[in-house]
C-alpha cells in the first residue's frame, strides 16, 4: 500500500528538528510495516528536509504540485488544502493509497479493508460550543448544505486511507467552492475553516454518497474540553478494551503538543515517545541518523543520554 507525506511548510521554528525526527520515524515505520511511501511538499520543505538526508527516504518527491497551488494568499486560513489539492493529483494514478500526517507514526502493521472507500484516524464531535472549532455548515455553506447529510461526526485526518476517486474528485469540487465563498471572510474560530474542508467535510461527502466509511479508532474527541491525565476528552476513554488499548498504542501522533516545544516536559515526552519506538524496532537507527539525534538530544533537559 503506498502512503503519502504531503506538507506545505512556510517556516522552521526553533525545535523544527523534534518534528524532522518524528517524520523519519513515520517514514521507517510506514515502509517496514506497509509499502512505498512518498512526499508531496514544497520547495522551502524539501530544502530544509534534505540537509538531514529524509528526502532520500522517500520513493518518490513532488514539487511541483504544491508548488503550483491555487490560493496561495489563503495558505494560513485553509493549511489543509495542500492535502486536498495532492490528493486529487495522487487519485489520478493510484487506485487507493494512504496519507499520513508527518508526526504520526504506526510501529505495527495495520489492516486495511479496500471494502471502505474512506477511512480516517478517529471521530470528532461537532458541538455548538464556545471552544469548538467546528463551523456550522449553514455558516459556510449557505444553501447548499441542504444536498449534504449532517448526521455523522467530523473524522480527524492525521491519517487516511482513500478508495475512490469519484469521492476525491467531489471532495476537492466542493473544497474549492468553500474556499472561494468565503476566503475573504474572518476566520470564525481558530482552524475552523481548514478543518472544515477536511475533516468536516470529507466523511459528509462519502456518508452522503452511501459510501463506506470508518476510523481506526471509535474514540470520540471532543475538542472543546482541554486534555487531562484522565482523558475525559474522549468518548470512551482510551483504552476502554483491549483492542481499543492495543491501536491507541500502536498509533502516535504529535498533533497540538507540536505547538507545546518551549515546555520542557512536552518536549522531553515527544523526543523520549520518538526515540523509544524507534530504538524498539531498528536497532542501528542512531548510527544511520546520528546527526539529527544528536541534534535533538539538544534539546532534552536532564535527559542523561548520549549518543555515543
Amino acid at each position: 500500500m503506498d502512503a503519502y507525506h504531503i506538507y506545505y511548510q512556510k517556516s522552521e521554528n526553533e525545535f523544527e528538528e523534534i518534528n524532522y525526527l518524528v517524520q523519519i520515524a513515520s517514514i521507517l515505520f510506514w515502509k517496514k510495516n506497509h509499502g512505498d511511501i512518498n512526499l508531496y511538499c514544497n520547495d522551502i520543505f524539501l530544502k530544509n528536509i534534505s540537509k538531514w538526508g529524509i528526502d532520500k527516504l522517500y520513493k518518490d518527491v513532488n514539487i511541483s504540485c504544491l508548488d503550483n497551488m491555487p490560493y496561495p494568499d489563503y495558505y494560513s486560513k485553509y493549511w489543509s488544502f495542500c492535502k486536498i489539492h495532492a490528493a486529487k493529483e495522487i487519485a489520478t494514478t493510484n487506485s487507493d493509497f494512504c496519507i499520513l500526517d508527518t508526526d504520526l507514526w504506526i510501529q505495527e502493521p495495520i489492516n486495511i479493508d479496500n471494502e471502505y472507500k474512506f477511512i480516517g484516524y478517529h471521530p470528532e464531535q461537532d458541538l455548538e460550543h464556545d471552544m469548538n472549532p467546528y463551523i456550522n455548515p449553514k455558516d459556510i455553506m449557505g444553501s447548499d448544505y441542504k444536498l449534504f447529510k449532517w448526521d455523522i461526526l467530523p473524522i480527524n485526518c492525521a491519517f487516511i486511507y482513500l478508495n475512490s476517486q469519484i469521492l476525491i474528485n467531489e471532495w476537492y469540487r466542493w473544497c474549492v467552492k468553500v474556499i472561494n465563498n468565503n476566503k475573504d471572510n474572518d476566520i470564525i474560530r481558530n482552524s475552523g475553516d481548514t478543518i472544515f474542508i477536511e475533516q468536516r467535510l470529507l466523511p459528509t461527502i462519502a456518508h452522503t454518497m452511501g459510501m463506506k466509511l470508518g476510523t481506526l479508532i471509535p474514540n470520540i474527541y471532543q475538542p472543546h474540553i482541554p486534555a487531562d491525565d484522565l482523558g475525559t476528552e474522549w468518548i470512551p476513554k482510551i483504552g476502554f478494551d483491549e483492542q481499543n488499548q492495543y491501536m491507541s498504542w500502536n498509533i502516535k501522533h504529535v498533533w497540538g503538543l507540536k505547538k507545546m516545544y518551549n515546555n520542557i516536559d512536552i518536549r522531553n515526552i515527544v523526543i523520549d515517545s520518538v526515540i523509544s519506538s524507534l530504538d524498539n524496532y531498528f536497532p542501528n537507527w542512531k548510527l544511520k541518523y546520528s546527526d539529527i539525534y544528536d541534534k535533538v538530544l539538544t534539546y532534552k533537559v536532564n535527559s542523561g543520554l548520549s549518543s555515543k
